[in-house]
């Protein structure tokens, strides 16, 4: 019996992976540029180019991959019969473009989806579901309204549309403001390399921190997040920018099994005025009944953590005194340097990190961020590169498709 189960087995991976290896050759490049519709209040959206990804993935696979382990988890997952996995119903056509966007609606924010119908005729969607006349189908994933009204929403959404032309990439994220493309973000994988390609012309003059070598630097315009969070939170929908230096995790000494300390410089560019007080307002909020707060600084775990109010819309918090050489102006909008393994390192937990390896989600990503070699920045006119070098035997492609394989197994 268990002879029958493998070879059914084995012809069904032979059979997938030869349809798989035809759609190489049957997905064929398409144009540089391409057009696209849109909502008139869109802010924010993500073109994925699903039949340049699936092509890329493949050809990676098949014909650059050398790790046997990648290809059996893909075995694992396609003869996976775990019936707690629900696997949703796709009703966008995969092999046309599919878009993720965020429009702005009486105060709220909607998320659509958008792409080609999978089903050629016009048949009744849900009710948040709109079909055009030119046969875009959108899919109204959510509303930070909690009383949506479909029908009212669609008339009005897509009562005027902008019509707007992108280069054809296999995944780029755009934000809008008066009708036009202010900032875009495009990813592309080069040999051992993912370069994320930058421009922008709406980020202001601001504080930003100079990059500490042993860390990583983040410096990031809050556009970029503003397509994933909804700008209802009055806190969050202030902030202008970010600026972190951030060194790794302490493990603490306290009784609790893994509890630890990030070690930190961060700067909190804001809209409009905002002060220390506040802030801290929100700390004592959302913190652990552990922290204590002063005038200028809380204690958590015995660590220290230090506010100092920069001028009227900047904040500096960290877990050093401030000293005011660290700080410099730039109008980038997006810098990330330094090496990504501080980014799940802890100290000092002796016998405690063989529990903390144990996690899988914790171990995925930890393996993730240290095949990465160094990251590098280079900007000039708004336009900016970062590069994310990897091991040169490694591909990059195959890495995220292993760190996602890890999350979702």
């Amino acid at each position: 019996m268990k002879t029958a189960k493998y070879i059914f087995n084995y012809f069904l991976i032979s059979f997938v992976w030869i349809a798989i290896l035809y759609s190489i050759y049957w997905i064929k490049d398409t144009n540089k540029f391409i057009q696209v519709s849109l909502p008139e209040s869109t802010t924010h959206f993500i073109q994925i180019n699903t039949k340049r990804i699936i092509k890329s993935t493949l050809l990676d696979i098949w014909f650059r991959n050398k790790d046997v382990e990648i290809i059996n988890s893909i075995h694992g997952l396609l003869l996976s019969k775990d019936e707690t996995q629900v696997i949703p119903q796709v009703n966008f056509k995969l092999t046309k473009p599919v878009y993720y966007i965020k429009c702005s609606y009486e105060n709220s924010d909607v998320y659509l989806l958008k792409g080609t119908p999978e089903n050629t005729e016009r048949i009744k969607y849900p009710e948040n579901f709109y079909l055009s006349k030119t046969n875009d189908l959108y899919q109204i994933i959510r509303s930070t309204n909690p009383k949506i009204n479909y029908t009212e929403l669609k008339n009005k959404l897509f009562d005027k549309m902008v019509k707007y032309t992108i280069e054809n990439n296999e995944i780029a994220l755009y934000g809008i403001k008066n009708r036009q493309i202010v900032s875009t973000y495009i990813p592309e994988l080069i040999d051992n390399k993912i370069l994320l390609n930058l421009s922008s012309n709406q980020v202001s003059n601001r504080k930003v921190l100079t990059q500490n070598q042993s860390g990583v630097h983040f410096t990031i315009n809050t556009d970029f997040f503003k397509l994933f969070n909804s700008t209802s939170t009055k806190f969050i929908s202030n902030i202008e920018g970010i600026s972190i230096n951030y060194y790794g995790a302490d493990y603490n000494g306290d009784n609790e099994l893994l509890s630890v300390s990030p070690k930190f410089d961060l700067i909190l560019n804001f809209n409009k005025d905002d002060s220390i007080a506040s802030v801290l307002n929100i700390v004592r909020n959302e913190l652990t009944k552990d922290v204590q707060l002063y005038q200028n600084r809380i204690t958590l775990f015995n660590n220290n953590y230090y506010f100092h109010q920069i001028n009227k819309n900047t904040i500096f918090i960290s877990t050093k005194p401030y000293k005011q050489h660290k700080i410099i102006n730039s109008k980038d909008g997006f810098i990330v340097k330094g090496q990504p393994k501080y980014l799940t390192q802890v100290r000092n937990l002796g016998w405690r990190a063989s529990f903390l390896s144990m996690i899988p989600t914790y171990h995925s990503i930890d393996h993730f961020v240290n095949t990465i070699e160094g990251i590098d920045f280079q900007s000039s006119n708004n336009i900016s590169t970062i590069t994310l070098s990897f091991s040169n035997d490694l591909i990059p492609r195959i890495e995220i498709l292993r760190l996602i394989l890890a999350l979702n197994s």
